[in-house]
């Protein structure tokens, strides 16, 4: 149809041109037709991709006949306008601006090609536009543009992440290195993918170290994200120690606690060990006198193992 629209426009000109001097040149214009072979609508979901194969007719729809003034001759580009959340990637052979040569009355035909894949597009669908303009190298009249559209329908997008905080954990050490640490954080959405305050991802299970570390869970999806955070505190061994102290012990057995701590605190393993043993022997003797039986059930077996976690 843009042949023959092209063509009856230019009826005028070619009579007035049978009355002109032969020297002068004949008035031309180029056509251009682009269309979609496989189909301008279709559906792609996330990460889905599908090859468009398009075709141009350009049409030289009347032109001098003097190939020396670039009249048999025209460039033409192409224009891929992609929509968001969309990757498109001209896969043909065909490699734009191309220069065409096209004689009287001819018309050629171009293949171009474009893998197009959905990333992350959801909802309404979108759509792919193609402009392709043919451009006369010579004469008089200009060429033309022509745009092709496709409707690409999308997946219904997924509600908005939601995330729940776990609460604070607190765990005594079980070596030098920390202490094993699980939690659970249940998310909607999506999987959620938890950090350290340096960045480290951290997953249920993990050793975390001596002290406090704050832990930060986010859960994201095409329509959102969704954070929360927890404190996860490891506690020292001096720490567990200081957790006999005001039970009830007598006064010489808190003192060597107290002491132990302080050493352990400050690095001093050797000796805190030699106050730990002590506090232990102590602690047989005092049994079912100045010590309550019942208490040091507990207490002598827990501080003989935070001895043994010491290195004692």
């Amino acid at each position: 149809m843009k042949f023959l629209r092209v063509a009856a426009a230019l009826a005028p000109a070619f009579a007035a041109f049978m009355l002109c001097s032969p020297a002068q040149a004949l008035t031309y214009a180029w056509g251009m037709t682009k269309s979609i072979d496989n189909g301008d609508a279709f559906t792609l979901a996330q990460g889905a991709s599908r090859t468009v194969d398009y075709n141009l007719l350009v049409v030289n729809a009347l032109a001098s006949g003097n190939p020396a003034d670039g009249s048999e001759t025209a460039t033409v580009t192409d224009e891929i306008t992609c929509p968001a959340g969309f990757t498109c990637t001209r896969v043909g052979t065909t490699t734009f601006p191309l220069t065409v040569a096209v004689a009287d009355g001819s018309f050629r035909n171009i293949k171009d090609s474009i893998l197009v894949t959905n990333v992350s597009a959801c909802g309404d669908p979108v759509t792919l536009t193609d402009s392709a303009t043919v451009t006369p190298n010579g004469g008089t009249l200009s060429g033309e543009t022509d745009t092709t559209d496709a409707t690409i329908s999308l997946p219904a997008c997924p509600e908005a992440p939601t995330i729940t905080r776990p609460g604070d954990i607190t765990v005594d050490a079980t070596s030098a290195a920390g202490a094993p640490v699980t939690f659970t954080v249940t998310a909607t959405g999506g999987t959620p993918v938890c950090e350290d305050a340096d960045g480290n991802v951290v997953v249920s299970g993990d050793t975390f170290p001596i002290g406090a570390t704050t832990v930060t869970c986010t859960v994201t999806n095409v329509s959102g994200s969704a954070s929360t955070s927890f404190v996860v505190t490891v506690r020292a061994i001096p720490d567990q120690l200081e957790d006999f102290l005001g039970l009830g012990l007598p006064h010489s057995l808190e003192v060597k606690l107290e002491q132990a701590a302080g050493l352990l605190a400050r690095g001093d393993i050797a000796t805190a060990c030699n106050v730990l043993d002590a506090f232990q022997h102590e602690g047989v003797m005092q049994t079912g006198h100045q010590l309550d039986p019942a208490l040091a059930a507990v207490v002598l077996p827990a501080v003989q193992r935070i001895g043994e976690l010491a290195g004692c």
